[in-house]
């Protein structure tokens, strides 16, 4: 059964329609990019998808007679983007061109590579003979083999009337990122003023930072300031090193140096960070296991450092990105974590790491080839550097003002302290000088009691134990004619005598100072003397008074302090002799010192335990403004020393 006309049309019409359009699309997806043709009405043509082709060699080991070779030409591909961008790779990449020149100027023209650290460039131009020259770049090589010795890799173009095709060769050990232009050289330099002008900038604001950060470090010594200085310097020189100013102005003809240091400052700007992380924020104080991860991410990044520069280039970029986008997320938690628990500065850190990690993200986003480069300026990690820099310093400002508002704040506590230090030490003195005048009040009264009762013995009982002596002696006289009579009242006479004597010793060791109008420490002399015959121990007595006559009214507790001390010593020393000593200058004041060579403290128990004569002899010395002092003698024996002021020759100065 045959078909209808109309239905037979109208297949062979679509069959017609699908083979246009296949053939179509056949021929966009072959056709070769079209020519450039440079003109006057512009200094700028950027190299993308309608002008460049290009083709990636993963193995690096194609040469250009094999990419010109016709068996190669169908292997180009139009560029994919704007800016042809392959992320992290370590492939070479051929890139394929032609331009024509159709401006009357004598103009010359360049081309462009704005990737400053590129590792390896060949720009082939064709000389019409089949052979092609070769101008050679990259920072793998010396800086004295480019024609143009500019941190830019710009390579000079022959341009003629007809179209001409060119071949770059490019190769990195990094991010893959190909932004290619054709320009003048007026509109080359123009471009790098601009650049220069730009980065000088940024780069004079991370120095006087720098040196604010330097100056503060000089003034307080704090270690946090000292770190924040060389995270700036190694943010900065890892900046210039991505410019690819470092290479030009420092190491233009040691390229493997120069891909060490570049991967050196980039650790140190990690490292940096990490350690004034830890140093501002206190992070012990306040979280100790983000603490103890912060020093085990620094110990790792230490020992790694070796391993950065022995790995592959790429790989050891591409641990270094990972490594700064972890350290910038622990440093970001920490600050988090600080400022929950009361770290108020913590708050700006905490912007700055967050403008830094989501900055870090986009730009390892863009150099792993998941967003477009067009997102990011030429000088986008420098902005972020900037902003990162001034949100520390703000954040520094802070703490600088937490610190002082904390300061205010203990001065006025310490100010309330001292106040009511000073009230309570006023009230302490003010009761220190009352009991004093007690205790003065007291020895005086005892004074008095001691007086009276040595006037009570001196007038009362001796004089009647002298009374009943001599009326004994006078019945003794009496009864001469009965002997036996006499003998008995013999004991009683004897016993009287002696009651006489006891009753004038007490007398005057009550109050022996009224005794002796010539000289008050003569009836100290006295008792030195009675104690000696009583005891049978020799004892010495030195009187270096600078008067003879001594009106000080401490000397009642001076005698009584030598007299507990000589009995002290004849009683518990064991010694065979004692020496009294009393001295008394404007320079030293009065000094009463009793020496004796005795067994000392350490086997005399009553004495070296501090009995109550010890205790009353203490606080006789400080009664009189003076103090006490007992010392062992290496020799043998004790001393016993008492030092006062002299207050006659403070009223004679007055």
């Amino acid at each position: 059964m045959k078909k209808p006309a109309s239905v037979s049309l109208r297949v062979s019409l679509l069959r017609l329609i699908w083979c246009t359009v296949f053939i179509l699309f056949q021929g966009l997806s072959t056709a070769s990019a079209g020519t450039l043709e440079l003109s006057d009405s512009a200094e700028n043509y950027p190299l993308y998808t309608k002008s460049l082709e290009l083709l990636e060699d993963r193995t690096g080991k194609l040469g250009i007679e094999d990419i010109s070779s016709p068996r190669m030409s169908d292997s180009f591909k139009p560029s994919p983007s704007p800016v042809a961008n392959f992320g992290m790779s370590s492939s070479a990449f051929w890139f394929r061109f032609s331009l024509s020149s159709l401006t009357r100027s004598h103009a010359a023209w360049l081309l462009l590579l704005d990737q400053p650290v590129m590792d390896e460039v060949e720009l082939y131009t064709p000389t019409g003979n089949g052979s092609f020259d070769v101008q050679k770049s990259g920072v793998a090589r010396p800086m004295s083999i480019r024609e143009i010795q500019s941190r830019s890799i710009a390579l000079p173009l022959a341009v003629e009337q007809g179209p001409k095709t060119f071949y770059l060769r490019a190769r990195i050990n990094g991010r893959a990122q190909f932004p290619l232009a054709v320009m003048t050289y007026e509109e080359f330099r123009r471009q790098e003023s601009l650049r220069l002008n730009s980065l000088a900038a940024i780069y004079g604001f991370l120095v006087a930072m720098s040196l604010v950060g330097t100056a503060l470090l000089a003034f307080t010594r704090e270690r946090s300031y000292l770190y924040f200085v060389l995270y700036l310097l190694s943010y900065l020189m890892t900046g210039l090193s991505i410019t690819g100013y470092y290479y030009a102005w420092f190491l233009p003809e040691h390229p493997l140096l120069h891909r060490a240091t570049l991967l050196t400052f980039a650790i140190l700007m990690i490292l940096a960070g990490l350690l004034f992380t830890r140093s501002f924020l206190k992070v012990s104080d306040f979280s100790p296991r983000l603490d103890r991860l912060l020093h085990w991410l620094i110990r790792l990044n230490m020992m790694m450092i070796p391993g950065y520069l022995l790995i592959p280039p790429l790989y050891a970029k591409i641990a270094v990105n990972l490594m700064f986008l972890f350290a910038t997320v622990v440093s970001g938690l920490a600050a988090f974590v600080c400022y929950r628990k009361g770290f108020a500065p913590a708050r700006y850190f905490l912007f700055s790491r967050v403008i830094v990690y989501v900055s870090s993200l986009v730009y390892a986003l863009v150099n792993f080839n998941i967003l477009p480069v067009k997102l990011l300026p030429n000088i986008y990690m420098q902005l972020v550097l900037a902003l990162d820099a001034a949100f520390i310093v703000i954040a520094l400002a802070d703490r600088i003002n937490t610190q002082r508002q904390q300061i205010n704040r203990l001065l006025a506590d310490l100010r309330e302290e001292m106040d009511e230090r000073t009230k309570a030490h006023q009230i302490i003195e003010q009761e220190m000088a009352e009991r004093l005048r007690l205790e003065q009040e007291v020895i005086s009264i005892s004074d008095d009691e001691r007086f009276k009762i040595s006037r009570a013995l001196h007038d009362g009982l001796c004089q009647q134990l002298t009374g009943a002596r001599l009326v004994c002696s006078s019945l003794g006289n009496r009864l001469r004619t009965q002997p036996e009579t006499l003998d008995l009242l013999k004991p009683l006479e004897q016993l009287l005598d002696e009651s006489v004597d006891q009753a004038y010793s007490l007398s005057r060791g009550a109050w022996p100072i009224e005794h002796e109008p010539q000289g008050q420490f003569r009836s100290l002399d006295r008792f030195i003397q009675r104690i000696s015959e009583k005891s049978g121990i020799l004892i010495d007595f030195h009187d270096q008074s600078a008067c003879q006559e001594c009106s000080n009214p401490q000397m009642t507790q001076l005698y009584r302090i030598a007299q507990e001390a000589i009995t002290n010593a004849v009683k518990h020393a064991r010694a065979q002799s004692i020496t009294v000593s009393f001295d008394c200058s404007p320079e030293k004041g009065i000094m009463v010192k009793i020496r004796d060579d005795g067994i000392g403290r350490s086997d005399n128990t009553a004495s070296s335990t501090g009995g109550m004569g010890i205790r009353i002899m203490a606080h006789r010395a400080r009664a009189i403004g003076g103090e006490l002092e007992i010392q062992d003698i290496p020799e043998g024996g004790t001393a016993v020393i008492c030092r006062a002021p002299c207050s006659c020759f403070d009223a004679r100065h007055n």
